[in-house]
């Protein structure tokens, strides 16, 4: 990461005029402002303005960047964050991404140049992350403390907590079997990255253990939202050969998913098991009683605040991997496989290869 130095040395010009160039604490001429200007592009250069003079100062601020605010999962591990940071007297500053890389990239870049202690980082759910996560890198290397939620940045050691979310996934499969369920469809985020991956893996694991055909037609990606389960039950409902189960990424995916099976008078679970992931408040209160898979929302949170604080009293201490549980918790949005139910079984030897490619 470049630094005043840098920009000074390229611009040919003092570091204090770089100061002055940014804080705009004294007339600087038009020429020598865009030959500034020009050379922090160049070397991608972030200034903070509470570096200058205050190194060794503190904002009693941490960061907390998530996808959606809206999301009760991400509502509750944000109090976690802040329950446990205001104990230190601390400010969390909680910015929405939309799951958005680029957006997630800009946030970042904007907070650290207002200055705070340390980021605690959600992953982005689409889109290349290559430059985000090599500017979280960064930030790491020049000694701000970063704990990320999930081992998503496995180029780096940073601090993360995380939940055992493929173990979680794979339970809510094995229970959908039992219930005599092979035809088991995936509603997915977007499964190459972020918080679906492990749930994915989870999926294909638990079906390949019991013998199950991996069917590409039964593994959607969407937004992982009500809109977007919704959207992708339509697509499973319209196929030749609809699923008997769905495991969804999410309980905002499974509310919008039965939403769409009550649309086309199918009964949950008579006529289709549905499983979410998360156990928000809404999933006992939803009608029937979503079976889904618990995660820890607080205590993420919480000890990920643990870990940040924990951070910038240790700045050299070798990092931390924090892993909870989940927990299958089963309601009633899930049954025995109906056998009256208008259910074709294709042959299970049949590999998901003869379709399209296996998406990992």
């Amino acid at each position: 990461m470049a630094t005043i130095y840098d920009v000074a040395k390229r611009a040919g010009v003092s570091p204090s005029t770089v100061s002055r160039v940014f804080n705009k604490t004294a007339p600087i001429s038009q020429k020598t402002i865009e030959r500034v200007l020009k050379a922090a592009q160049e070397l991608e250069y972030d200034p903070n303005p509470l570096a200058s003079g205050l190194a060794s100062s503190r904002t009693l601020m941490v960061g907390l960047v998530i996808s959606d605010i809206q999301n009760p999962f991400s509502a509750t591990l944000a109090r976690g964050v802040q329950d446990t940071l205001e104990r230190e007297r601390y400010i969390t500053i909680i910015v929405n991404t939309d799951g958005d890389p680029v957006k997630e990239l800009e946030v970042l870049r904007e907070i650290y140049r207002r200055g705070v202690d340390g980021f605690i980082i959600a992953p982005p759910q689409r889109g290349d992350a290559t430059a985000h996560n090599n500017y979280i890198i960064n930030l790491m290397k020049e000694g701000l403390p970063v704990v990320t939620i999930g081992n998503w940045l496995k180029e780096a050691k940073v601090d993360y907590v995380t939940s055992r979310a493929q173990d979680g996934a794979a339970a809510a499969v094995d229970h959908l079997v039992e219930l005599g369920h092979r035809d088991i469809a995936f509603i997915g985020g977007y499964y190459t990255r972020g918080v679906a991956v492990g749930r994915w893996l989870g999926y294909q694991e638990a079906l390949l253990k019991h013998g199950v055909a991996l069917q590409q037609a039964y593994m959607v990606e969407t937004d992982v939202s009500t809109q977007g389960g919704q959207a992708a039950m339509e697509r499973l409902l319209a196929l030749p050969n609809r699923p008997s189960a769905v495991l969804t990424v999410n309980d905002l995916v499974a509310l919008g998913a039965i939403n769409s099976c009550r649309r086309h008078g199918i009964e949950v679970p008579r006529g289709i098991s549905i499983v979410g992931f998360d156990d928000i408040p809404f999933a006992a209160l939803s009608i029937p009683p979503l079976t889904t898979v618990a995660q820890p929302a607080y205590e993420l949170g919480a000890r990920a605040a643990e870990l940040v604080l924990r951070r910038m009293r240790e700045p050299t201490a070798p990092s931390v991997q924090a892993v909870l549980n989940c927990q299958l918790v089963i309601r009633q949005t899930t049954a025995p496989l109906h056998t009256g139910a208008a259910h074709q079984h294709p042959n299970d030897n049949d590999s998901c290869g003869d379709n399209d490619a296996d998406p990992l």
